[in-house]
């Protein structure tokens, strides 16, 4: 009953020419859907800046970070979710139209 979606993307940031020190960038950005509710749960978007002589090696690193975090935040939002569970949504009776002062 529930959905997770997102995006995670990399991109190089620059290069130091001296050292050939490489900065890579990973964004992970995810959305947590109750499909009995139809409600979203969670969402959450981190990133993690890595420098490395290697682009991979600071990208795998970056993701790495970028998820640790994510999974800090999305745990505690789990728990709660499932303590509360699955609520009957409630139906609210329309609003009467003011009467108007004839009608009093």
């Amino acid at each position: 009953d529930i959905v997770i979606v997102g995006t995670a993307m990399s991109k190089l940031r620059g290069e130091n020419s001296k050292d050939g020190i490489k900065t890579v960038q990973a964004n992970i950005n995810v959305k947590v859907v109750s499909t009995l509710e139809a409600s979203l749960i969670a969402a959450k978007t981190e990133f993690s800046t890595i420098k490395h002589e290697h682009a991979l090696q600071a990208e795998l690193e970056a993701f790495d970070n970028a998820s640790k975090k994510l999974s800090d935040f999305l745990a505690p939002s789990f728990h709660r979710y499932r303590e509360k569970g699955v609520e009957v949504p409630v139906k609210k009776a329309p609003e009467a139209p003011p009467l108007s002062m004839s009608d009093m």
